[in-house]
């Protein structure tokens, strides 16, 4: 099976995204066939990305990360293992570090 989706990536603001999505509805690229994936800058502010607030088509489908804080699960048994592997009691390890 092969899919025919064609996958968009926004990293932005919410402002600037929903300004940028609002023009891709007008060229038909929100339409069937076409998947957003937006960061934690879309997602984490709604109003500014919508700010009519009202139904919006290319709004259907959207698919956001969000941020993540440091009171999770994963996040404590992430600290708990960098720490055990690394020597080391810290809880301010950057979102992007990688046990290796």
């Amino acid at each position: 099976y092969q899919s025919e989706s064609r996958i968009m990536v926004l990293n932005s603001g919410a402002s600037a995204a929903g300004e940028v999505l609002r023009q891709a509805e007008k060229f038909g690229i929100t339409d069937t066939g076409y998947a957003w994936v937006v960061t934690d800058g879309v997602t984490g502010d709604f109003h500014d990305l919508n700010p009519a607030r009202t139904y919006s088509p290319y709004l259907d489908g959207l698919l956001g990360t969000i941020a993540t804080t440091k009171d999770g699960d994963l996040y404590i048994w992430f600290t708990e293992e960098y720490s055990a592997r690394y020597d080391t009691k810290r809880r301010d390890i950057p979102p992007f570090a990688r046990l290796t």
